[in-house]
């Protein structure tokens, strides 16, 4: 795709297509670096795990900076137009929180967690890295002291946030910004070229 980027680069069609396809792309190099992760955390690697682990979180900050080159994958969009229903701020606010229930965390308790999961600029940074934080933290702190990872804590640690994340008015950009061709072409050299 990025050898057509010459003729074709400047079609919105074209540059919606590169940004998908890097996307998915990506999202399968993270299966990697996660299971790289994992086998680390069974190796009891701690060393090896920081290392994996912070190759991982680098990568969805990349996903993240790329899906900003397009609007339609920006969280900020989805938010702004779910608050544009409103008629008051009560209701701005109740649909802003609906737009990021349906998101994330739709029922009041886990049993229904990313019901529509988005790979989203500010989804990928604002949410699930986050949530990938929480979880590295604990297991890298288990293996740092040598002691087992309380899967029980870490959960109860996660629910936390996936649940005050709805109540959060922090911002995202609901404008494109960068160009896709660039980032896709700089991702590319960085990560499908090893």
């Amino acid at each position: 795709m990025l050898r057509a980027a010459p003729e074709l680069g400047a079609t919105a069609t074209y540059r919606h297509d590169l940004v998908n396809v890097a996307r998915q792309a990506l999202s399968s190099h993270a299966a990697e670096l996660y299971a790289k992760t994992m086998a680390a955390d069974q190796a009891k690697d701690a060393t090896a795990y920081r290392q994996a682990s912070g190759e991982f979180m680098e990568l969805l900050r990349d996903m993240d900076g790329l899906l900003a080159t397009s609007d339609e994958f920006l969280l900020g969009k989805w938010l702004a137009d779910a608050r544009r229903w409103g008629a008051t701020d009560a209701e701005r606010a109740k649909l802003e929180w609906n737009a990021r229930r349906i998101l994330t965390l739709w029922t009041p308790d886990v049993t229904l967690r990313d019901y529509a999961w988005k790979e989203w600029s500010g989804m990928l940074t604002g949410f699930y890295a986050k949530r990938w934080e929480i979880f590295f933290r604990r297991q890298q702190q288990a293996l740092d002291t040598a002691k087992p990872f309380d899967r029980n804590a870490c959960n109860v640690e996660l629910f936390k946030f996936e649940n005050d994340w709805a109540d959060m008015k922090e911002p995202y950009p609901d404008k494109p910004a960068g160009d896709s061709v660039e980032v896709a072409r700089r991702l590319f050299d960085k990560y499908m070229t090893r």
